[in-house]
């Protein structure tokens, strides 16, 4: 059969015939999933989820010096210098305020044994700086930039920054994967990531570490999503459940896992130096990374993608015969009409059909990722210790990999993505309208609250995520 439209015809190609000949799910496809599929995610887990823990701002409050001869705890300190406000019930102390107290009143009152009398004292902003409640949290980039009070919007525009990066990133790298190859895209992002990971690692200001951060946000979706898609496309229809599956485990494990190597190191230099440096790895093996062959027979490059099938077959021990060769097209000349190679972003407009599902997959991707990101990164907030918080956001996902596992051949992908994104919309809609029963957060600089209910709507967004 051939595909035809007013100005393109491209001929359909057996490369399934031929990937079955030489072996579509062997000891090669084996292989991809553990050396890349796995890896891939388990990078891109670590990466993501070290955005969060470089730039968190534990529960803080204006540094006051105490007197060298005071005998003040912290606490009768703190009652001292701070004043109190209420939120969610509960009487905190206020954490860009203090009483502008004199020093020599404070001692001579304690000398005297009169009480202080804060009634009539003026409250203004911290003079001298903050301190942080390091006993859960460690020291991070925002810590040492003081990322508080007047600046406490940073971290959200750091945030805003990465993901605008992962979105241009998306469409550069996307371009380049097409155009120049599965391989060369992967190489590239790891690279860029690796030098911009690297760099922000040693940045000394807001600027700096935001730009720097852009590029590793620009390079977060090829860093997976490339290895994911090569392999599957090595990987036999019937068998590429089991890629995915081989994704989303990494991804589990290295979620749960990334939050305990923060917790262990203590300190965000070397947490973002060690998740970052893995992705050396594929760039100094990236002579050994295979090229799609079915990406070559879209450009035209029969006899690279025939070596390429050639190599499979001999890896898996299968034999490759000459028919197989053949059997890559059916046109006259067995190579691919010239308009197939210049195809650009505006085909996927081109008539009437094409237009209907590009839409519905842009809406589909982009609800998907908003409920996901959002949900991720309030995850913080559900009440609980931070660590433990990012570990049950993690586990969450479990339902969803089992869903696909045992669902996702025998439903299909359609009636599963509408019903899982049906029902996170409801769980978004009764979260809004329930009370907020969880405790509040005073471990980040966003001290919002969320209910618990917040897991299966995550959970849900997960199965769309990975169909």
């Amino acid at each position: 059969m051939t595909y035809r439209s007013k100005n393109i015809q491209l001929p359909v190609m057996n490369f399934n015939e031929a990937l079955k000949q030489v072996g579509d799910f062997g000891i090669y496809q084996k292989l991809l999933c553990i050396l890349m599929i796995f890896p891939s995610a388990a990078l891109c887990a670590l990466v993501y989820f070290t955005q969060f823990f470089i730039i968190m701002v534990p529960n803080h409050w204006c540094y006051v010096e105490q007197p060298g001869s005071s005998s003040f705890t912290l606490e009768e300190w703190k009652n001292i210098t701070l004043p109190k406000e209420t939120a969610d019930a509960q009487h905190t102390y206020q954490q860009c305020k203090q009483y502008d107290i004199n020093i020599t009143d404070i001692q001579h009152n304690q000398s005297v044994g009169y009480p202080l009398l804060l009634e009539d004292v003026d409250i203004v902003p911290c003079k001298n700086g903050w301190e942080y409640d390091f006993s859960s949290l460690y020291p991070t980039f925002a810590t040492e930039l003081n990322w508080v009070c007047v600046n406490d919007r940073l971290p959200y525009w750091t945030q805003t920054v990465f993901y605008v990066g992962t979105s241009i990133g998306s469409i550069v790298f996307g371009f380049i994967s097409d155009r120049y190859g599965r391989r060369a895209s992967i190489i590239s992002s790891y690279a860029v990531a690796l030098v911009a990971g690297f760099g922000s690692s040693f940045a000394n200001s807001f600027g700096i570490f935001a730009a720097l951060r852009f590029l590793v946000g620009a390079c977060i979706i090829p860093l997976s999503e490339d290895p994911y898609i090569l392999g599957l496309e090595y990987i036999g229809v019937e068998k590429r459940t089991l890629g995915i599956i081989c994704w989303t485990t990494g991804y589990i494990i290295f979620s749960v896992i990334c939050p305990w190597i923060a917790y262990g190191l203590r300190d965000w230099q070397l947490l973002s130096i060690i998740t970052i440096a893995p992705l050396s790895l594929f760039v100094l093996f990236g002579k050994w990374i295979p090229e799609s062959a079915s990406w070559l027979l879209t450009r035209g490059r029969k006899e690279d993608a025939v070596h390429m099938l050639k190599t499979v077959a001999k890896v898996n021990g299968n034999h490759f015969t000459d028919n197989i060769s053949q059997d890559l097209h059916e046109d006259k000349d067995g190579d691919i009409d010239m308009d197939e190679r210049h195809l650009t972003i505006l085909d996927l407009f081109r008539t009437p059909r094409l237009r209907k599902h590009s839409f519905i997959m842009a809406v589909a991707w982009f609800v998907t990722y908003c409920c996901y990101h959002t949900n991720t990164q309030n995850t913080s907030n559900l009440g609980t210790d931070i660590y433990d918080s990012f570990t049950y956001g993690a586990l969450v996902e479990v339902p969803a990999m089992l869903l696909i596992l045992f669902g996702l051949d025998f439903l299909g992908r359609r009636w599963p993505m509408i019903l899982a994104t049906a029902l996170a919309g409801l769980f978004g809609l009764l979260i809004m309208g329930m009370p907020e029963t969880s405790t509040y957060s005073q471990q980040t600089s966003t001290n919002t609250t969320m209910s618990h209910h917040v897991n299966p709507h995550l959970s849900l967004i997960m199965v769309v995520k990975h169909m």
